[in-house]
């Protein structure tokens, strides 16, 4: 079945929704991160891009979150492990 991505003109706006995001998963994961840093095409300013907010947090104890990211999915927060 074929995909379909959107593209769309760079918006200001995804660095502010980055921020809001990074607040959630700082909050969820609490003192168990190093950072939360915006990866992917809306991070980079004047790009056109899928407009999906794509981050990257290193885990300071990977294996030891099953809580943590048991909580993210039920807020319907995406993951990839």
């Amino acid at each position: 079945m074929p995909q379909h991505i959107t593209v769309t003109d760079y918006n200001p706006a995804w660095k502010e929704m980055f921020k809001e995001e990074s607040a959630v998963i700082s909050e969820i994961l609490g003192d168990n991160y190093i950072f939360v840093h915006h990866i992917g095409s809306t991070s980079v300013p004047g790009l056109a891009a899928n407009p999906q907010i794509d981050t990257f947090c290193p885990s300071l104890y990977p294996l030891c979150h099953p809580a943590s990211l048991k909580t993210a999915q039920n807020d319907t927060l995406p993951f990839f492990l």
